[in-house]
């Protein structure tokens, strides 16, 4: 870099340069160790070699502060981390530790290496045009070349397909008269109206019906959404989203789905979390798309980078699976009542929307069938939706079945603890739900009343509210918002729609209702699932709270990734002797040192 003392002009400010410079502490440090003591040189390797040529984050900091006697600040340690794993493989690869070496002119004698640098080919894969990119079977999820598990491995497959359409005679006039064929999905559902087989497997594992009041294959048609626009008799063009998407959208359908459809219309609180954009972002056509717009478009379940395949009736969905992303292919048919042409699962309440019922088909085919979504919990199908972690709350006493839970007590400051944490959460922008446990489903009988609420049934959470009580000053009332996903059946105490309460504050939570946006208002009276309960009616009759959190955009977060296997699956200890310690400490670890106690 350095030609007759002076560096040369086209070698700097390169990313290489810059690396260079900004680790020259390190390399010369370590030149400076290695050439006093070059034992530990071979030391390093020999540890190295002993654990597969994989080190943890833990070993080689011991190493380097340890043995080397480098002392490290917390910036530097997390710089070495981003360059010694630029893949957030969680450890560090011997063979990035002798790449990085070399660049310090610190050398090994390894005629062993690989020729391959893995590095090197995902860097190039990831860095050429999804045009060019060549789908292999790394990039399918389980082997289904209609899901993918990378962004760009979608894209690259969203073109063939729109390449095939694009060969045919006229595709562009079509595609402008309305008049396409639609996208069909040779992976997920019947190809043709008399494709029976296909039929049965989307909609059930077995093929059969696996309970009495289940739709029949045989009485089921899979449509396109604009047929069923014609048929209903609706002259809206068909959307993902018209307008916006409402907690009001979401209709459960005939399928014990209710946790997925609940997750959906929490998450319809926020639109950026359905289609990309960030909140309170407005689209101008002619805004100049930086890295952070950039970053927008891939974000989302329906992530705008993918809407320009839709004309062909193509959708992608992505979905959080097995800790990862994946990228779904569906087309736009729904299963229907072949006689009354109505959705058989879950729809929207416009017919001429789709998100709901394409999202309930992406993960009805990662899922294997429509059958497999049968039960689940609320804050499951919202970390599925967002990658949102989650936290589940027991709210009442598992033997009593009384508030509270004893981690309610412990954790949370129990009852005026926990409403201070709902309020918390709901201003953080997490996103919840609730359920009620019971032996079976059905109705929740209270005095020998049905009270309009279900068992084993899960809810939305659509809103925490605290409001002054004009006719007690100085007091105030706690209600939570929630909402059915059927779309109906609604709470029947006190501040449902008929109540005393409700009649008697009806102009304050008119008013409430009136500064929501317009597509979260809802009737009073209606019976569309919505329904307000007051919080000490919900601690005493729901028995779990789901939050999935939303950390601000200034945290970060890394996820280690590990598995059992048969050298290091150790179990619990079952007895106390050294024997079963020792077993047990073969399980996959990771230590975590904070920087500073909380």
């Amino acid at each position: 870099m350095v030609q007759n003392g002076v560096q040369k002009y086209d070698e700097i400010l390169t990313p290489q340069w810059w690396n260079y410079v900004r680790f020259s502490w390190l390399g010369d440090a370590l030149n400076q160790v290695f050439a006093s003591k070059p034992e530990l040189k071979e030391a390093i390797r020999e540890d190295f070699r002993n654990h597969k040529d994989k080190l943890s984050y833990f070993s080689f900091f011991n190493w380097i502060e340890g043995a080397f006697g480098i002392q490290l600040k917390a910036w530097q340690c997390d710089a070495i981390e981003s360059r010694l794993d630029r893949m957030c493989l969680a450890y560090i690869d011997y063979w990035e530790f002798v790449e990085f070496c070399e660049t310090y002119e610190i050398y090994y004698d390894e005629p062993d290496r690989p020729l391959n640098d893995t590095e090197a080919i995902m860097d190039a894969r990831l860095n050429i045009s999804y045009r060019d990119y060549k789908l292999t079977k790394a990039d399918y999820f389980q082997g289904n070349k209609t899901i993918l598990l990378s962004e760009k491995a979608a894209l690259a497959k969203c073109a063939q397909i729109w390449d095939f359409f694009h060969e045919k005679t006229n595709f562009v006039s079509e595609i402008n008269q309305g008049k396409i064929q639609k996208f069909v999905d040779k992976d997920f559902g019947p190809l043709r109206k008399s494709d029976l087989d296909r039929c049965k497997f989307a909609m059930y594992k077995t093929g059969e019906i696996p309970r009495k009041g289940y739709a029949d294959p045989r009485e089921v048609d899979w449509v396109f959404v604009d047929e069923l626009c014609e048929l209903a008799g609706n002259q809206s063009k068909p959307q993902f989203v018209d307008d916006g998407a409402s907690s009001n959208d979401c209709k459960q359908g005939n399928l014990g789905d209710c946790w997925l459809i609940s997750a959906m219309s929490v998450l319809a609180t926020r639109d950026e979390l359905l289609v990309g954009g960030r909140s309170g972002m407005d689209y101008d056509k002619d805004m100049i798309v930086d890295k952070i717009i950039a970053d927008c478009l891939s974000k989302g379940v329906y992530p705008p980078i993918f809407h320009r395949f839709r004309g062909i009736g193509l959708f992608v969905i992505r979905l959080f699976v097995e800790f990862q992303w994946i990228y779904v292919i569906v087309d736009e048919r729904i299963p229907v009542d072949s006689k009354t042409k109505k959705p058989i699962f879950g729809s929207c309440r416009n017919v001429h929307e789709m998100w709901v019922a394409l999202i309930e088909k992406a993960f009805a085919k990662v899922y294997g069938c429509y059958e497999n979504l049968i039960s689940g919990y609320v804050d499951e199908g919202i970390n599925a939706l967002t990658a949102m972690p989650s936290e589940k709350i027991f709210i009442k006493n598992e033997t009593t079945g009384v508030f509270p839970h004893k981690t309610v007590e412990q954790n949370y400051g129990g009852s005026e603890g926990l409403w201070q944490l709902l309020k918390d959460r709901d201003n953080e922008g997490c996103l919840m739900g609730c359920s009620i446990k019971g032996d079976t489903g059905g109705p929740l009988v209270l005095n020998g009343k049905d009270s309009g609420l279900l068992k084993n049934h899960a809810y939305s959470l659509n809103d925490i509210l605290e409001i002054n009580d004009p006719f007690n000053e100085g007091q105030t009332v706690r209600l939570l918002r929630l909402r059915n996903p059927w779309g109906k059946s609604e709470w029947k105490g006190a501040w449902s729609g008929e109540s005393k309460e409700m009649q008697k504050y009806r102009p304050v939570i008119q008013e409430y209702i009136n500064e929501l946006p317009p597509d979260e208002q809802f009737d009073i009276d209606a019976d569309d699932g919505i329904f307000f309960i007051h919080y000490d009616d919900w601690k005493d009759n729901f028995t779990a709270l789901f939050v999935n959190i939303d950390f601000p955009e200034n945290w970060t977060g890394l996820r280690f990734r590990s598995k059992w296997t048969k050298s290091n699956a150790g179990g619990l200890p079952k007895k106390n002797d050294p024997a079963h310690f020792e077993r047990f400490a073969k399980n996959p670890q990771f230590l975590i040192k904070p920087e500073q106690d909380m």
